[in-house]
Parts: C-alpha cells; sequence; structure tokens
C-alpha cells in the first residue's frame, strides 16, 4: 500500500526553470513504486517509516481496525481501502502514532495524505534555512477541516500560523482539532475569509503590519462540479469548496503571485502545491514575465502513483509586474 509514501526529487535554487518530468527508472512497475519509496524527504524518516506497520495500527486504533481484518496464520492483517471513511481513520492513526496529534476528520471533507504534507513542509524548511533565535510564522492558505499543515508545522517545526478558510464547518472542525492538542494551541490562529464577492486570498486577509516567513497551500483543482466528475482517480469524499475554485488552481495560484507582486516581502517565500503538470508549466511561464520576481525554486513530490509539484517564488521589495502571459 503506497497512497501514503511521500516523496520528494530535491532541486536546487533556480532562476524561472522547470522541473524536469519525473522519470520511470524500474522494469517493472513494483519496481519503479519500491525505488520512490527510498527517495522520500531525509527529515521524513525521522517522523514516519516507509511502511507503517498496519497490523500495530489496527490493534492500537480501533477506528481504523474497523476496515480490516486478520489473515489466518499470519500476523498480518488486509485493509479494505475502498470502504468510505477508511482514509480518514488511517490518517488519524498516523498523526496520533507518530506525531503525537489527536484529530478527528469529518467523513464529508478532505482527508489528507499525511507524508504529501509532511514533505512539503520539509520542503519549506529547507527553503528558509538555518533560522537561529527567532521564530517563524507561517500562512496556510485554506486551511480545510483538518487543519493538517498548521498542526504538523507547529508538532514539527515549533512553527505559528495564521490559518484561513472560506467555509464555516471547516473552521468549526479545524478549530477543535487545534484544541484536541493544548501544548500547540497558541501557535494556530485560523481567520475566516468573506465567501463573497470577489476572490481573496492574502490580500485584504493578512493582518496589517504583520510579515511572515512563508504561506503555503494546497488549492482546489478544479473549474466546476463537472471536473470532478471525469476524474476516475477522486474518490475520496470531499465538499465543493474543497475541490473547486473559478479558473481552477491555475486561475487560484495566478491570483496568489500576483498578490504576493503588490504584498512585496510582506511574506518571504509565497509557495503552492500544484496537482496537474498543465497548470504547473503555465504557471513557471506565467512567472516567467513578472519583472519583480527575485527567484523561484520548484519541487516535485511522489506519492505512489501520484505526482504532485511544488512552486515557491520570493518578491523584490520593490516589485514592477507585468500582464504578459
Amino acid at each position: 500500500f503506497f497512497f501514503f509514501i511521500g516523496i520528494m526529487k530535491r532541486k536546487k535554487l533556480v532562476n524561472l526553470t522547470e522541473t524536469p518530468p519525473l522519470k520511470k527508472p524500474c522494469n517493472t512497475s513494483q519496481e519503479y513504486l519500491n525505488n520512490l519509496n527510498n527517495r522520500q524527504h531525509e527529515r521524513n524518516k525521522e517522523w514516519i517509516p516507509n511502511k507503517p506497520d498496519f497490523a500495530l495500527l489496527a490493534e492500537k486504533y480501533p477506528s481504523f481496525a474497523a476496515f480490516t481484518r486478520k489473515i489466518e496464520g499470519k500476523n498480518k492483517i488486509k485493509v479494505n481501502w475502498k470502504e468510505d471513511g477508511v482514509l480518514h481513520a488511517l490518517g488519524e492513526a498516523l498523526l496520533s502514532e507518530y506525531f503525537q496529534l489527536q484529530t478527528q476528520f469529518p467523513l464529508s471533507h478532505l482527508a489528507p495524505t499525511i507524508a504529501l504534507r509532511t514533505n512539503y513542509i520539509h520542503w519549506i524548511a529547507d527553503l528558509l534555512g538555518e533560522i537561529k533565535e527567532k521564530e517563524i510564522f507561517g500562512v496556510d492558505i485554506g486551511t480545510g477541516a483538518s487543519c493538517i499543515y498548521p498542526l504538523l508545522g507547529a508538532r514539527m517545526y515549533n512553527w505559528n500560523f495564521v490559518a484561513t478558510e472560506i467555509d464555516p464547518e471547516s473552521i468549526e472542525c479545524a478549530q477543535q482539532n487545534i484544541q484536541l492538542n493544548p501544548d500547540i494551541e497558541s501557535k494556530i490562529e485560523i481567520i475566516q475569509v468573506p465567501n463573497e464577492g470577489e476572490r481573496r486570498i492574502l490580500k485584504h486577509v493578512l493582518p496589517a503590519s504583520r510579515t511572515f516567513d512563508f504561506c503555503l497551500c494546497n488549492p482546489p483543482f478544479f473549474d466546476s462540479l463537472e471536473q470532478t466528475q471525469q476524474n476516475p482517480k477522486r474518490g475520496c469524499p470531499a465538499t465543493s469548496s474543497e475541490l473547486v475554485t473559478a479558473g481552477g488552481e491555475f486561475s487560484f495560484v495566478k491570483q496568489i503571485i500576483d498578490e504576493s507582486l503588490e504584498l512585496l516581502t510582506t511574506v518571504r517565500w509565497y509557495s503552492s502545491m500544484i496537482g496537474r503538470k498543465a497548470s504547473y508549466r503555465k504557471l513557471l511561464g506565467y512567472l516567467k514575465h513578472q519583472e519583480g520576481i527575485e527567484q523561484v525554486q520548484t519541487m516535485e513530490f511522489c506519492q505512489g502513483r501520484q505526482v504532485r509539484w511544488g512552486i515557491a517564488w520570493t518578491v523584490k521589495e520593490t516589485s514592477t509586474s507585468t500582464t504578459e502571459q
């Protein structure tokens, strides 16, 4: 079972250069996946093993055990990965077992894939470099019901977060997850973004006169609900705000870029995860035409058979943007 294994292909700091596509280095799919499993971020291995012990997790966590059955004569279990709620239960078990985080993921919302999120966080830590005697403050754009990035960032790196969200139900669930972890509760602040009028992401959302070391984002992929039904690989429940935004992920991240050119160094490293290679390429092309962009870094995250891309950029203190695409 490889869906929980998050892998990273590390790239040197570049100026608007594109990450080459992931190559298949092996003769069989199984060899390919095994090779990917050995390439996760080196610090990720300090937190979560390549192959978690599902039998142990089922023994310790009844909510996950409900989706498993024992294999006779072996100290192994079989997991029913097709049943609704299994990914939610597994995520809760992994966070509790390996990160000492208590969470409750509502079945109607996305179940976050844990190691993919931790790899993104480790990448952000690499971008920040060694910062001593300074508290780190980040922004999670669209934190969702799980509040997964702030919880993991606070636990692994002791970071502080402003987490934004438009959906009131997601905010309520996220706040509950924060309260379930009182030792880091003071490190996470949730801001409700108005879900009316023009879309707001960072501008007119971030607290005035505050600066941040980074922002991260896992944007909605799709432009419409009809597009979500055309994706046969998307089987996990989710709300419309988690899946759909006007113009899809390209439009959403493009707006982050545009706003960054106005906010300038309010945020040191702007970043987003990208779900589609076509969007990734278009966004890199768009960044090339923005004179105010100082530097860009990219990352390729491998998640079992899935690939996601990361884009991060910094902005000059005095910025001039163009509108070419």
